[in-house]
């Protein structure tokens, strides 16, 4: 269902079409190979609104094809011991470390909450908010299926944390509109100068 054209907007690609609840996907482009990758993707689409799977496909037949396409070139837990799934959870790990500047939690070999007390605060949560928003949730303890919990299976977040969680989930999603009414561009600059201030002060 991927529309290469229509997704691109320039330093990050915006997916609809597809998605689990028609929830909008924001992923960044962060690398030459990201844009290497979408540069090809488009030379083997029809026009600005063609898709990837073939036209004459409906969504079942494009989902078939795509495991026997992955089964074909060992994209298997038993071929190359991954999976297309497995995959997506690495790119968001991924994207965990290069925002925080640590293992993801899954990763970590050693005692979490150290790890965590070590880090910046404000660098890993706005990690499990790009996470969050990646993965196409909106709740940010939805991160935590993906890089592994930060806080243990029976600790829950402050109010003041949940908060800094709340601002990050939203200036995110505003952040991704593509278009924005004047009281979301109101919203959108509040809640970038609160987080600018919060990142400042614990410099």
């Amino acid at each position: 269902m991927f529309k290469p054209h229509l997704a691109d907007q320039g330093s990050h690609i915006v997916v609809r079409d597809g998605t689990k609840g028609g929830r909008e996907r924001v992923v960044q482009i962060e690398t030459a190979y990201q844009r290497n990758v979408l540069a090809e993707a488009k030379s083997m689409v029809r026009g600005k609104t063609g898709h990837v799977g073939r036209v004459e496909h409906n969504l079942k037949q494009a989902l078939d094809r795509f495991s026997n396409v992955c089964r074909r070139f060992g994209i298997t837990k038993g071929g190359l011991g991954i999976t297309a799934h497995g995959l997506r959870h690495q790119g968001l790990n991924d994207l965990f470390e290069s925002i925080a500047g640590i293992p993801s939690p899954v990763r970590t070999t050693g005692d979490i909450a150290s790890a965590i007390a070590a880090a910046d605060r404000d660098k890993v949560d706005l990690a499990r908010a790009r996470v969050s928003h990646a993965a196409g949730h909106a709740r940010l303890s939805i991160s935590g299926a993906y890089i592994g919990g930060l806080l243990g299976r029976n600790q829950t977040l402050s109010p003041s944390q949940q908060r800094r969680m709340e601002d990050w989930a939203r200036f995110l999603r505003l952040n991704g509109l593509q278009v924005r009414t004047d009281a979301e561009q109101i919203e959108l600059d509040l809640l970038r100068e609160r987080l600018l201030s919060m990142l400042s002060a614990n410099e």
